[in-house]
C-alpha cells in the first residue's frame, strides 16, 4: 500500500504515520522492517532496494520517504529546480516501481503541506494504484483524511491485514 501523509497538522499526520508503522509488526522487529529516505539521499534505486526485500520475521515492511514531494514545490522551500527554472518532477521509473510494490510493503510519502499544483501526488496514485500486491494508494490532508484512489474517499485508519 502507498500513503501519502501531508497537511499542516503535523500531529494528525505523524499519528497515521505511527499507525502504519505499528502495522509492520511487533516492536522488537520493527527496526529492521522499517527504513527511511530523506528526500535529500532519495533515488528509485534506494526505495526499490528497501521496498522490495521480504520482511523479517513480521507480515509486512515500510519505507517512510520523508520530503520528497515537497521538493517538485521549487522555490526557496527545497531549492530544488532545474536550470531552466522548472519544478523538478518525479523520476519515470518512480511510478513503474510503485506499481510493482510486494503486498508485504507499504511506502509512505510524509510530507508537510503540499499545494494542490504538485505533480508527485498524482504520479504516486496513478503508479501504485494496482500493483502486484492489488494494493493501492491511500492519501492524507491532515487533520481529514481522504482515499486518494478514484473509487473510494472515507477510511481514517491504516489498512489492517491479516
Amino acid at each position: 500500500m502507498i500513503y501519502v501523509l501531508h497537511g499542516e497538522d503535523s500531529f494528525s499526520a505523524t499519528e497515521a504515520l505511527r499507525g502504519v508503522l505499528e502495522a509492520v509488526g511487533p516492536e522488537d522487529v520493527r527496526d529492521s522492517n522499517v527504513s527511511d529516505i530523506e528526500a535529500r539521499d532519495f533515488s528509485v534505486d534506494k526505495l526499490a532496494a528497501a521496498a522490495m526485500v521480504v520482511p523479517f520475521l513480521a507480515d509486512r515492511r515500510a519505507v517512510v520517504v520523508r520530503g520528497l514531494m515537497g521538493t517538485a514545490e521549487g522555490g526557496q522551500r527545497r531549492g530544488r529546480r532545474g536550470q531552466d527554472g522548472a519544478q523538478a518532477r518525479p523520476p519515470a521509473e518512480l511510478g513503474a516501481l510503485l506499481g510493482e510494490l510486494p503486498p508485504t510493503s507499504d511506502v509512505v510519502f510524509f510530507e508537510s503541506k503540499l499545494s494542490p499544483a504538485n505533480p508527485f501526488p498524482k504520479s504516486v496514485v496513478e503508479g501504485g494504484g494496482g500493483g502486484a500486491g492489488g494494493g493501492g494508494a491511500r492519501g492524507s490532508a491532515s487533520p481529514r483524511r481522504r482515499r486518494t484512489s478514484s473509487s473510494s474517499r472515507a477510511s481514517s485508519r491504516p489498512p489492517t491485514r491479516s
